[in-house]
């Protein structure tokens, strides 16, 4: 994978992408609403149409027999923000003005002409080629100026040639190691660059 972009962005389904980016390109990198959720690629866009209008909204969560608080509409689950034993109202009122900028963050990138490279862990999907074309086509359609690509990962002897704004590359699952082989993450993005738009500083 080659380019140079403006940014880097993880789309998920987990925590994964978003800590490789971190680790390759370093604080450089921003935080986007889909870093560090666990979501679906009908989540993504779901929330992806809506404009993230009710992604971390309190009456749209709930908490799922599992225990994890959940988008009611996207599915998309909030690992993090919830512990156990911890207050749930105090702990959303914590971290809704971080989604608060997150969000925001998200609509302003939506309608600039910024490169970027979207990075989308598709290892699970049954239908990866399917779901990584719907992904393309909703992001070309929310976001017509903006000059992106994405890169959507998949199982290795997965069947998907490049083709218009994807780039599919084939990566073993590690189970049980959440943040993945380093080395085979480095690999596929050895060739990619950030050369940053120059934007007054904000929080994450």
């Amino acid at each position: 994978m080659n380019g140079n972009y403006h940014k880097v962005i993880s789309l998920g389904l987990a925590c994964q992408p978003a800590f490789q980016i971190r680790r390759i390109f370093g604080g450089i990198q921003k935080t986007y609403p889909f870093d560090w959720v666990v979501t679906s690629t009908d989540g993504l866009i779901h929330e992806i149409n809506s404009n993230l209008s009710e992604f971390f909204s309190l009456p749209n969560l709930e908490r799922n027999d599992a225990g994890l608080v959940i988008n009611q509409q996207s599915r998309t689950q909030f690992i993090h923000e919830f512990p156990a034993g911890l207050d749930y109202l105090e702990q959303h009122a914590i971290h809704a003005p971080r989604y608060a900028r997150r969000a925001l963050r998200w609509r302003r990138l939506m309608g600039s002409g910024s490169r970027v490279l979207f990075v989308h862990d598709n290892r699970r999907s049954k239908r990866p080629v399917t779901q990584a074309r719907r992904l393309r086509d909703c992001l070309e359609t929310r976001a017509p100026r903006l000059h992106q690509h994405l890169l959507s990962i998949v199982t290795p002897g997965t069947d998907c040639p490049d083709e218009r704004g994807i780039s599919f590359w084939p990566m073993p699952l590690t189970p049980g190691v959440w943040t993945g082989d380093d080395a085979a993450w480095s690999a596929m993005l050895s060739g990619v660059t950030i050369t940053p738009k120059s934007a007054p500083a904000t929080r994450t």
